[in-house]
């Protein structure tokens, strides 16, 4: 399916502020400067980690939790887990769609969004973990938290491809990828376990949330400087290569309509999308 994806040319990237103007274009110096240079990537990739930190946490300590505190066997532990893991799944989809509406008029509005998610993750954690003891009203707090653990998965990759170089969008997925495992999934359950051996598992889970607070200032940092670090790149023109929309599509079934009008279509939805072929205005 890859080779039929509509793709436009990679862009040559600039020279980066900071470095030398003899560097050469593909070192890592100025692909480096350029992946730091909008601050909004660089603030919203630690925000996520910061977010991500916590639901590392509660989705590996969480059947240890149930065990312990509610005396569920491990089968019966893993299966009620697994309700705050699906919420959270219901709950990527869910804040990622309204982080899209809410920036239809204002970009920036979408890190609001997901500010908000965070601050809410952090008063429902805190409060299930640190004041209310084991039992129903605890465990559905606790499961309408996770709803919330997973607010940055759809915003944060588009604000970074929106501000970043359009050159280097591959490399700064990776990088958002690589920031958000190394800073957040492998830390969260590693300082979870050493404040559990210090001062009990449910104390370190109602701790562990503070990290939200920190990735909510982070959200709303970066909402101030979003509009500018995408206004950057508004001179970048992007264009599909001709070869891309002239290869050549399967025929369809006879009497199927369903590639009728396909490389119409296509074109009316690259045009809207604001990209042109090579060698077309």
């Amino acid at each position: 399916m890859f080779l039929f994806v509509r793709d436009y040319k990679t862009v040559a990237l600039p020279a980066a502020r900071g470095v030398n103007a003899g560097a050469a274009p593909g070192s890592v110096r100025v692909i480096a400067a350029a992946l730091l240079e909008p601050r909004t990537a660089v603030l919203v990739c630690l925000g996520s980690a910061l977010q991500l930190f916590v639901l590392s946490t509660m989705y590996t300590w969480m059947p240890s939790f149930l065990n312990r505190y509610y005396g569920l066997t491990p089968d019966q532990a893993g299966l009620k887990a697994a309700i705050v893991i699906l919420l959270g799944a219901v709950g990527a989809v869910v804040w990622g769609n309204l982080a899209d509406r809410a920036g239809r008029k204002q970009r920036r509005r979408k890190l609001y969004v997901v500010a908000g998610a965070c601050l809410l993750t952090l008063a429902v954690m805190c409060f299930a973990f640190g004041a209310l003891p084991p039992g129903p009203l605890q465990f559905a707090l606790i499961a309408g938290g996770g709803f919330g653990l997973t607010c940055t998965i759809g915003a944060v990759p588009v604000v970074v491809m929106d501000v970043v170089h359009p050159g280097l969008r591959a490399t700064a997925a990776a990088l958002v990828t690589l920031i958000q495992n190394l800073l957040g999934l492998a830390a969260g359950a590693f300082v979870a376990g050493v404040l559990s051996d210090a001062l009990g598992l449910q104390n370190a889970l109602a701790l562990i949330p503070l990290a939200s607070l920190g990735a909510a200032l982070l959200f709303i940092i970066a909402a101030r400087s979003y509009e500018a670090d995408k206004q950057r790149l508004a001179d970048i023109h992007l264009s599909v290569d001709d070869a891309a929309l002239t290869r050549p599509w399967p025929d369809p079934p006879e009497g199927s309509t369903m590639f009728s009008d396909h490389d119409k279509s296509v074109d009316e939805t690259l045009d809207r999308l604001g990209y042109a072929p090579v060698g077309h205005p």
